[in-house]
């Protein structure tokens, strides 16, 4: 009678799946293989990657102390082969940025990617930054296109010679606007590749910067007071009160500047440009709950 009404149940459930796992179930029963039986169906179970450790242990009638005793080996031959390939194409990634674009929800745990990472020596070295005394937090955006950050980076060309790009990072959604290369620098130049940006994007209530000559001339202050932008300054010399576009800056160094050589400005225009792409359509990004920025943008648009 007990052998039926288990086989009842068996007829009562939802869903496919959980039948042929009751039904796995009950013939273990049945049948009462020998634990080292069980033990060695459990490890191969687990190194083929079919079930998970505790609907392993439900199938196969074992208890948790049962699960030390397995010994096995997963294959970590195509997870490996997927982090060297993504990293020989993004060598600036570091492990949770990778391991969230390619392999979170598909592959395996991060656990387990993370033995696999370190195991293979794929670490990057990381300088530690040295972080001002006390707590500096910037204001929150509410929306999209309130809050500009912008700054200026030094890169030099095969030739030698030096150059300077022009990064613009929306401190909401962390989208970045504008990556601009070119040889010289003003307020009037600064004034103008904005007023295009403004063009394409609206205006920002506010743009935050450094003190730079560039940003305290008097053709790009003229240009913000008639656009109607509150243009922020941050303290001489406390680079952390401008946080995002620095933080975006090292982003740069790593994966655009140092991987790349430029044979011209139209040529870093162009790198720069599918850069910015994947940065802001394919790149997850950490303080963004490992959205990437268009998305973000696009799900609190009515923010």
């Amino acid at each position: 009678m007990a052998a039926s009404a288990e086989l009842e149940q068996l007829r009562r459930k939802t869903t496919r799946y959980e039948a042929e796992r009751a039904a796995w179930k009950h013939i273990m029963r049945r049948l009462a293989p020998p634990l080292s039986r069980r033990i060695e169906l459990f490890g191969q179970l687990q190194a083929a990657g079919l079930v998970s450790i505790n609907q392993a242990k439900a199938m196969l009638c074992m208890a948790s102390p049962h699960v030390s005793l397995v010994k096995y080996e997963r294959d970590d031959t195509v997870i490996l082969r997927t982090m060297k390939e993504h990293l020989a194409a993004f060598p600036g990634h570091g492990f949770e940025t990778m391991f969230h674009q390619v392999l979170a929800g598909k592959v395996c745990g991060i656990g387990r990617a993370q033995r696999i990472y370190a195991g293979a020596g794929l670490q990057l070295y990381r300088r530690n930054a040295r972080r001002p005394k006390g707590k500096y937090r910037l204001a929150v955006a509410p929306h999209s296109n309130f809050t500009w950050s912008i700054d200026f980076m030094h890169f030099r060309l095969v030739s030698g010679a030096p150059a300077r790009t022009l990064n613009v990072l929306d401190d909401f959604s962390r989208e970045c606007l504008l990556i601009k290369g070119g040889f010289g620098t003003s307020a009037s130049l600064v004034a103008e590749q904005l007023a295009e940006l403004v063009g394409r994007r609206g205006l920002p209530s506010t743009i935050r910067c450094d003190n730079g000559p560039e940003f305290t001339g008097r053709a790009f202050l003229q240009w913000a007071a008639a656009a109607g932008i509150t243009i922020e300054h941050i303290a001489p010399y406390r680079a952390y009160q401008n946080a995002y576009i620095e933080r975006f800056n090292r982003t740069v160094r790593d994966n655009l500047i140092l991987w790349n050589s430029f044979t011209s400005l139209d040529d870093f225009d162009r790198v720069a440009e599918d850069f910015r792409y994947h940065y802001n359509h394919c790149r997850p990004h950490e303080s963004l709950g490992w959205t990437t920025p268009a998305g973000y943008a696009a799900a609190n648009a009515h923010c």
